[in-house]
């Protein structure tokens, strides 16, 4: 608790609505559970090097075609931001205890979208990044690490 803790308030910024495709106006799709594929939600940069780059799902996302493309197509976006240049030179080289993509998802979310991020788990670790999935409940916090 205390390395978490630590880990915490070693956070310098979250970066908000950050692009990371040229093409984002095309990615945008407002009414969507992933409303927009071309930016990181949330980058937390850590002073000890690394950072977390969050997806934020906060309305139900189903397990439909039209969406698990559009969360792999933003998965992809994260795993090109991670193996630039430019982020090696920011945050340092990225590793699996330094770098993570962090999914938060909507409690309402179906089932099978674990299933299906769980199934980018090795090509997130070849980037040298851990996948967190996190599903908020107002009772509890579930964590799949």
């Amino acid at each position: 608790m205390r390395a978490l803790i630590r880990r915490s308030l070693l956070a310098v910024a979250a970066t908000i609505f950050w692009s990371v495709s040229a093409n984002a106006m095309d990615d945008e799709e407002p009414n969507h559970p992933i409303p927009n594929l071309g930016v990181i939600d949330v980058h937390v940069v850590w002073k000890t090097g690394g950072s977390d780059l969050n997806i934020v799902i906060a309305s139900p996302l189903k397990a439909d075609a039209h969406s698990e493309d559009r969360l792999g197509r933003k998965i992809e976006n994260y795993l090109g931001e991670i193996r630039s240049s430019a982020y090696a030179e920011r945050h340092g080289i990225p590793s699996l205890a330094t770098t993570a993509i962090v999914v938060n998802l909507h409690p309402g979310s179906d089932k099978e979208i674990v299933e299906f991020l769980e199934s980018y788990r090795s090509r997130i670790a070849a980037a040298g990044a851990t996948l967190k999935i996190k599903v908020r409940d107002p009772a509890t916090i579930k964590s799949y690490e």
